[in-house]
């Protein structure tokens, strides 16, 4: 069986660092090392290495809440949080459609 996709556009393609620096201020004991990006979008990110661990883990903020909400998009903030820290909006295997903490 054949399908034809179209393929979307390669956002990432288009994604860049414009500007970093490895000058964060941290304590003098702290063996982590700290790196800021701005990135072509916008976003900025800051990377931190930490030689004592195997994990990894990342932390988003976005500068937005309802108080930010379009007056014809009531509900748009509590929207994009599900998008982007839920996974969407289905239900998770063994909730049964109930909320997690915070939705």
């Amino acid at each position: 069986m054949t399908a034809n996709l179209v393929q979307p556009r390669d956002a990432a393609a288009d994604l860049f660092v414009l500007e970093q620096t490895d000058k964060v201020k941290s304590p003098p004991r702290d063996k982590k090392q700290y790196r800021w990006l701005r990135a072509s979008n916008g976003l900025r990110v800051l990377l931190v290495h930490d030689p004592d661990t195997e994990k990894a883990a990342a932390a988003l903020e976005v500068h937005a809440g309802h108080f930010s909400d379009p007056d014809e998009r009531p509900g748009l903030a509590h929207f994009t949080e599900h998008m982007m820290s839920h996974r969407g909006v289905e239900a998770r295997p063994g909730t049964a459609g109930q909320r997690g903490p915070g939705g």
